[in-house]
């Protein structure tokens, strides 16, 4: 039953940042400036992230 929680939860999250959404859950990122946020390609770094909690 843990388990099955624990996936729902990690699809739920990379269905999110592959949405672009949840960018405040990614380390970093909420005590980036605006400058350095700036430099970020915001959709792409969720993306990313996406794929480390779908596709293990």
């Amino acid at each position: 039953m843990v388990k099955l929680i624990m996936i729902l939860i990690f699809i739920l999250c990379g269905i999110q940042l592959w949405r672009g959404k949840w960018l405040w859950l990614i380390a970093g990122y909420n005590t980036a400036s605006k400058q350095e946020k700036a430099t970020l390609n915001e959709r792409a770094l969720g993306k990313a992230m996406a794929e480390f909690c779908l596709f293990p």
